[in-house]
């Protein structure tokens, strides 16, 4: 797999003023790939009651993008597993369920 068909999300929260002075950093602008772009998502998380998912290196969640839902299961893998085959699956969602209720079984 070649570095083009690899993803890197990094997730920041920042004031105003710190993002003014990371968007100033050319080194930065000359990594870019295209035109920056915003976008507000919404992303809720899911696990059982014990952690299970976390425990076994899994996250669950469902993000709203627009009017559209995604559903993401993601396995935390180190560069070797990810080379090897695919560690996130993403599939349309109706978005959240309330009839969707984890509790830990005994």
């Amino acid at each position: 797999m070649g570095v083009a068909n690899r993803e890197l999300e990094l997730k920041l929260e920042l004031t105003g003023d710190e993002l003014g002075r990371i968007q100033a950093l050319t080194a930065l602008r000359d990594l870019a790939m295209g035109e920056p772009a915003s976008q507000q998502l919404r992303s809720l998380y899911f696990d059982t009651l014990d952690r299970r998912l976390h425990a076994r290196g899994l996250s669950l969640r469902i993000r709203r993008v627009g009017e559209s839902w995604l559903q993401t299961l993601k396995l935390e893998t180190d560069s070797t597993v990810a080379s090897l085959g695919q560690a996130s699956w993403k599939r349309p969602s109706r978005g959240p369920s309330q009839r969707c209720k984890a509790s830990p079984t005994k």
